[in-house]
């Protein structure tokens, strides 16, 4: 898959068994659906689907990860045989399904380059067996053989302890798997490496732990232990044994560079094989094109593809020279000279050639000033002489003099049409040339020059100038126009404004302007994801189900807070990732719980319940003692007494009302910023 074998098909492997698969372009079958294994979980940016026909009717493909995610819905005539996904996806499958039918020879996913190939290498010590010294740039030299003695292309360290092996990558590439060959003999000492990244700020960053106990002769660590920063250097440690690494594969996703065969009228600078993520190109128009459409830098973005919407020049073409009033001949004669072909003047009989014989369409679309002249002469005074009887020709012979013709500027001109000011002058002679411009926001349209003719006048018909205008710019998904949304045409001047989606961050210019050249300057500005670092903690705050590797965190991430035994936590206990890339104000703090809160609450308690008690006692009391000198009234006064006891047994004592627990707490919300209206909290006071 691509050039050379240092990319990878993922496709190809012992899961997939059908015949699009097997890498051999000679086999195909028809199919409408498609399942293709990974054999791991990888990041994917792009798969080719190759046909057996070049020429079938539309046919569309919806693509779908292992969980069921839909990727971008691809019109395959378009963008056979690369389907490059809108962003990249980590997955262990894709799920193809097409609208019919369709014939295919092969399905490949791209895996990535192997950018450490011959790049710098290190190790802490070489080992030397009096014959072959075995450095550390044997891991990166393509020979995947494991026979450590015999084809002697592996690394060894000649230490026991603390050994390290790096490769420099030469830039920062977004990393989608490793792949490590070990010698046949002695495996096991492997087991127990690390794998580090580095980033670009040099910070390193633990990649992979090794824990395997069995032999292995390759060992494959994939997108699920690779950081999503990019890593510009890898590194391989080993306690404890030597470390003998026979070859290292680092795929990553690159960009490669524009096929210029394809556009022919581009120029690229830097041109390279390989571009890392974020490295960027220059585009200028090939020697033999002019007008540069389109945006002149393109920058390698995770799609790893350069090839999308490329600027295009259009060929240069030279129109045939205006000559003199002397009849020229020019070789070959025709109305148009493409760049850089030659045509050859020369005079009529009578006239001489002053100036050079051949002119040749340079880069400017014309053949140079000083074209060359046919000089010549007119009679005056008679034409013919007759022999006289004096025996001569009488006098006043006639003459020749040189032709001068003089011609006037031109009449009227347009509100925004002028004349240079380096060709503005009150006459012009035969052959001179007047140059033409337009006011600030208009472009010139026709000849920006006329020359003074033998007729005494110009060339016919004066160029316009028409206003500048500018089309809308072709943008990212992410990247929108915030003024005039829907706008089509900007004038001269006229400006735009950018901003990105939800969960993305403007870098470059937010404002751009419509401008001479009849677009919107160079470096439209790009939409970066949002992510936020690491919030800072106290020692007693701690952030729950989060990895504690993991440094950044993605827009609307979240993470959880609490605290450690014997603290409170005050303040919000989750907290969202921000499109200002933070995680904003108002981190929860800890503070220390207090045991005089808990004293206090038993003495009130008990207090209350004391009271409680002796209270109750004395209303028993003197309910008894009433119904004591009540029977002693009965006794007395018998009638009385019955009255007086239905009475009685209407009346009713008022018990001790319920009151709230005191010693329970009830729950009391507490306000927020607007960051965090959604994600409200509930703390328990203790009254």
């Amino acid at each position: 898959m691509g050039p050379g074998c240092q990319y990878v098909n993922l496709a190809n492997n012992s899961q997939n068994s059908d015949v699009v698969f097997d890498e051999d372009m000679t086999t195909h079958r028809e199919i409408n659906f498609a399942t293709v294994n990974l054999n791991g979980t990888y990041r994917l940016n792009a798969l080719n689907i190759h046909t057996f026909s070049s020429t079938f009717s539309p046919v569309d493909v919806t693509i779908t990860d292992g969980n069921s995610n839909v990727l971008p819905h691809v019109d395959l005539q378009q963008l056979l045989p690369t389907i490059y996904l809108v962003r990249p996806v980590t997955t262990s499958k894709l799920l193809l399904k097409f609208t019919k039918n369709i014939d295919i020879k092969e399905i490949e996913v791209f895996g990535g380059k192997n950018v450490a190939l011959w790049k710098p290498t290190t190790q802490t010590s070489s080992y030397y067996d009096g014959a072959v010294n075995y450095t550390s740039d044997k891991a990166v030299d393509g020979n995947t053989s494991g026979d450590f003695y015999g084809a002697k292309t592996c690394t060894h360290t000649k230490g026991y302890f603390s050994n390290t092996w790096s490769v420099d990558l030469g830039g920062a590439f977004t990393l989608i798997a490793i792949k490590i060959y070990n010698r046949n003999d002695n495996q096991q000492r492997i087991h127990g490496f690390k794998l580090y990244g580095t980033l670009m700020n040099e910070t390193q960053l633990s990649m992979y732990n090794d824990t395997a106990t069995n032999k292995r002769d390759v060992i494959v660590i994939d997108s699920r232990f690779m950081p999503t920063e990019p890593i510009k250097k890898v590194t391989i440690k080993l306690d404890n044994n030597f470390l003998t690494l026979c070859e290292v594969k680092v795929y990553a996703m690159t960009c490669s560079v524009p096929n210029t065969k394809q556009y022919p009228s581009i120029k690229v600078n830097p041109y390279k094989d390989t571009y890392s993520r974020a490295e960027g190109i220059n585009l200028s128009c090939s020697e033999g094109y002019s007008g540069l459409q389109g945006q002149p830098t393109k920058q390698c973005i995770y799609f790893g593809d350069f090839q999308r919407n490329l600027p295009h020049c259009t060929a240069i073409f030279c129109r045939r020279p205006q000559m003199s009033i002397h009849p020229h001949l020019i070789i070959p004669d025709k109305s148009w000279y493409r760049y850089n072909e030659v045509l050859t003047f020369s005079c009529t009989e009578g006239f001489t050639l002053t100036g050079e014989r051949d002119k040749r369409c340079q880069q400017t679309g014309d053949f140079q000033r000083n074209l060359p002249t046919c000089e010549g002469f007119i009679l005056t005074g008679e034409r013919e002489k007759r022999c006289q009887q004096t025996g001569d020709f009488q006098r006043n012979l006639p003459t020749c003099e040189a032709i001068e013709i003089k011609c006037q500027p031109p009449g009227q001109l347009t509100t925004a049409l002028y004349i240079s000011s380096d060709s503005k002058k009150s006459n012009y002679s035969y052959g001179e040339t007047i140059h033409f411009s337009c006011a600030t926001g208009y472009f010139i349209l026709g000849p920006s020059e006329k020359t003074c003719r033998v007729s005494g006048d110009f060339q016919k018909g004066l160029p316009n100038c028409t206003v500048i205008t500018c089309h809308r710019p072709q943008l990212s998904r992410e990247l929108h126009i915030a003024s005039n949304p829907f706008k089509q045409t900007f004038y001269y001047n006229e400006s735009v404004k950018f901003q990105c989606s939800a969960g993305f961050s403007l870098q470059g210019p937010s404002v751009k302007y419509c401008r001479n050249n009849g677009d919107f300057q160079k470096d439209l500005p790009t939409c970066s994801n949002v992510t936020c670092q690491r919030p800072s903690l106290s020692n007693a705050l701690q952030l729950s189900g989060t990895d504690p590797l993991q440094q950044t965190f993605s827009y609307n991430e979240s993470v959880l807070f609490y605290c450690s035994d014997g603290f409170h936590l005050q303040g919000p206990s989750i907290k969202y990732c921000r499109q200002s890339g933070d995680f904003k104000y108002n981190i929860p703090i800890c503070t220390a719980k207090s045991s005089e809160a808990s004293f206090t609450i038993g003495f009130v308690s008990g207090g209350v319940v004391g009271v409680i008690a002796l209270t109750s006692s004395a209303i028993v009391f003197i309910i008894l003692r009433r119904r004591v000198r009540r029977k002693k009234e009965n006794e007395n006064k018998i009638d009385e007494g019955r009255s007086q006891e239905s009475d009685d047994k209407d009346h009713q004592y008022d018990g001790i009302d319920d009151q709230p627990n005191e010693m329970e707490g009830h729950y009391t919300g507490i306000s927020h910023s607007d960051d965090d209206k959604t994600h409200q909290y509930m703390e328990l006071n203790t009254v």
